[in-house]
This record gives C-alpha cells, structure tokens and sequence, in this order.
C-alpha cells in the first residue's frame, strides 16, 4: 500500500525585498518592524 504524503508550504509576501508577512499550515502571520529594520512584533492574523 502507498502512502501519501503532504509538503507543507509557506509563501512570503515581500514589498521592495523586505519580507512583510508569510501564509502557509498556521495561518497568516505579519511581521512589524522598529526603525532599525529590526523585527520587533508578529502578529498572528488567524
């Protein structure tokens, strides 16, 4: 018997190369930055 497996998959939304947020099995995540670029919140849109 064969089995199925499944690949999960993420997609990453990017304005002018900086990555705003990804979709993939956990829902919508969106990433807010500080004024260093540096990632200082994820919000989980689900």
């Amino acid at each position: 018997m064969r089995e199925n497996k499944l690949m999960g998959v993420t997609n990453y939304f990017s304005v002018d190369g900086e990555v705003i947020a990804e979709s993939g099995a956990s829902g919508y995540l969106s990433y807010h930055c500080d004024n260093l670029d540096s990632v200082c919140a994820t919000l989980d849109l689900n």
